[in-house]
């Protein structure tokens, strides 16, 4: 991994995962206060 951070590719203090549906996945980033998406067949 990139290890924690702020960029795109970083978490800081992940606290929840959520996959819907159609296989969109969100994960709160606490520290960085941010809800990051990615998207069933994206890399």
């Amino acid at each position: 991994g990139h290890g924690k951070g702020k960029d795109r590719n970083q978490l800081d203090y992940p606290t929840g995962v959520l996959v819907d549906r159609l296989g969109t996945v969100y994960v709160s980033d606490h520290w960085n206060n941010r809800v990051m998406r990615w998207r069933s067949g994206m890399s």
